[in-house]
């Protein structure tokens, strides 16, 4: 039986150290995979941040500054060399998993507390009871975080436990002894939450406006309410207005704006924005075109960074009109149920639709009435962000933290009508089914780690450049005569660029269009187009897979990678 604080306490500890000592698997095959090109320009705004000022951060309204800044933290203290960064930060992921996992157990600690007061006070005396919703809870948040996606060097881990955080400090709220600084507790992580991703102001908006609907059954509740939105407007003021006296306009960030312009009203996303179709708008500052046909696009100044179009899309954007369109807005609704999804979200998505059976229950349907506020916060608010994510893009990594606790409270209001030997036989079910899944999910990734293959080929079609094929692509281009310090031209859509800046050169031009067209030019068009790039400075050109020009015999293959190189 646990009938103490402290033993309770401890049963959290315990689940909480072995996520922490599960996920080293996953945390070090991560380490191995594809690093995303967004990686590339957090890392690099930590870099510039300590290179240069800490208010660097503060004027990108595309990528937010709360993950960079951990990053240029670690950078200060530990300084690696630029070999061993990209380890050093998937380190520091893993610091952050940790820091995520108490938050989540700060979430499970709280919402168990509020269950015994309210709805299931069998959990005072039935240890049984809570080991098995401790089971089930900890093995969900393990399972939904060895998605590959969430290790990628991005800040979704991050809001991930900012998620979980506010959850907890808004359940308080509704607990015995809530006062005015457990509201501005909520109001302070809901500040920080939106500076590790500009998604968390609009979801920060939608839980003060819950709180504000469902207020706690005392006095103080509206009271708490406006504490909880005086916070986060003081906590977020310094970055909104930071970044609306960079862009000279009243904004909280460009992201929203930019990805529903790429991917709702189909603006192609990965290609210098030149204000084609004309109808998206004037671009404010449109890379320069040095050439037609092909199109070549030089971006080497103002911004900074080993690829500027990337280190700061915003300013490359600035301009883009988003219109509102039904029908396309439909269409990116139903995009995600298009797509190839991980287990993880299959699972997710089986889960959703069997849901609404459950309401054929009168037993759970009145549970659903009578939730109060586990059913606002824990259910109400997740579906609205997912409602949310969905309008715009729709991303596993995007929306694990509001799934979690979606199913938390999901379950805990399907199990309410049952008696407390069938709650834990449920729990301890499905804690078993979830486990299986983890378990093999984990058994692919210990094989590769015990019996890892050094000879691989380090090609694109194994997933994209990773710590590998970078190192091994800056040796080459070294090789071939290109040094810190000089420029480089890509061919087609790329934003991959790990290996430039292990290389110490900057990218500064991009022929924008599909290789495959533009492969059979003619000797003398091809030297055309190698004559303008080695006009504005351009050292070398880079493509994937394949030499740029068939009728060009200068490129050069660099070994165990699928670059070639041809130099200028």
């Amino acid at each position: 039986m646990i009938d103490s604080t402290s033993a309770r306490l401890r049963c959290l500890a315990i689940a909480a150290a072995l996520c922490g000592i599960l996920i080293l698997p996953v945390a070090w095959d991560a380490s191995q995979g594809w690093i995303f090109p967004d990686s590339t320009s957090y890392i690099e705004m930590a870099s510039s941040a300590v290179r240069d000022s800490p208010a660097v951060l503060f004027k990108n309204a595309y990528w937010s500054p709360l993950y960079p800044a951990i990053l240029a933290l670690m950078m200060a203290v530990v300084r690696p060399s630029l070999a061993a960064e990209l380890h050093a930060a998937y380190v520091v992921h893993w610091l952050i998993f940790l820091f995520t996992t108490v938050c989540f157990s700060l979430l499970m600690g709280t919402f168990l507390r509020w269950l015994r007061l309210n709805s299931w006070p069998e959990l005072t005396r039935d240890g049984a009871l809570f080991k098995a919703f401790v089971c089930f809870g900890y093995a969900f948040f393990l399972l939904s975080n060895m998605n590959h996606t969430l290790w990628y060097v991005t800040p979704d881990m991050l809001l991930q436990g900012m998620v979980y955080l506010s959850a907890a400090c808004g359940l308080r709220l509704f607990l015995p002894g809530a006062c005015w600084r457990h509201a501005a507790a909520l109001g302070f992580v809901l500040g920080l939450g939106y500076m590790a991703k500009a998604a968390m102001f609009p979801a920060a908006l939608l839980l003060i406006g819950i709180l504000f609907l469902q207020l706690p059954r005392d006095r103080l509740g509206r009271r708490n309410a406006a504490i909880v939105l005086a916070c986060f407007g003081l906590t977020a003021a310094p970055l909104v207005l930071s970044l609306s006296h960079e862009k000279h306009r009243l904004t909280f960030g460009d992201s929203g704006k930019m990805n529903y312009a790429w991917f709702v009203d189909g603006i192609p996303p990965y290609a210098g924005w030149i204000g084609k179709p004309a109808e998206t708008g004037i671009p404010a500052h449109a890379p320069r075109t040095i050439g037609e046909t092909p199109l070549i696009l030089e971006f080497r100044t103002p911004v900074s960074g080993t690829l500027p179009i990337w280190y700061d899309p915003s300013y490359w954007w600035e301009g883009v009109r988003a219109p509102v369109d039904v029908r396309r807005q439909w269409a990116a609704l139903f995009r995600p149920f298009h797509q190839v999804h991980s287990k993880q979200i299959v699972l997710l998505a089986l889960a959703a639709a069997l849901a609404p059976l459950s309401l054929l229950s009168f037993r759970i349907r009145k549970a659903i009435r009578d939730g109060g506020s586990q059913t606002w916060i824990l259910i109400l608010w997740p579906a609205s962000v997912c409602l949310m994510y969905g309008l715009l893009l729709f991303s596993y990594r995007f929306v694990v933290a509001y799934s979690v606790l979606a199913f938390l409270g999901a379950a805990a209001l399907v199990l309410q009508p049952f008696r407390s030997a069938t709650r834990v036989r449920a729990l301890a079910a499905a804690a078993l089914l979830l486990t299986v899944a983890g378990v093999a999910r984990l058994r692919p990734t210990l094989q590769a780690a015990l019996h890892p293959n050094e000879d691989r080929s380090l090609t694109r079609a194994e997933g994209t450049d990773d710590a590998h094929s970078s190192a091994a692509a800056a040796q080459g281009l070294g090789r071939l005569g290109i040094r810190p310090g000089d420029e480089i031209g890509v061919l087609g859509h790329t934003f991959d660029c790990y290996y430039a800046r292990l290389a110490g050169v900057r990218i500064v031009a991009q022929i924008w269009e599909d290789p495959d067209r533009i492969a059979g030019m003619s000797a003398p068009e091809v030297r055309r187009v190698l004559t303008q790039l080695k006009q504005i400075g351009v050292k070398a050109l880079v493509s994937r897979a394949k030499p740029g020009f068939v009728n060009d015999e200068g490129w050069s293959a660099i070994a165990r990678t699928d670059l070639y190189v041809r130099m200028l």
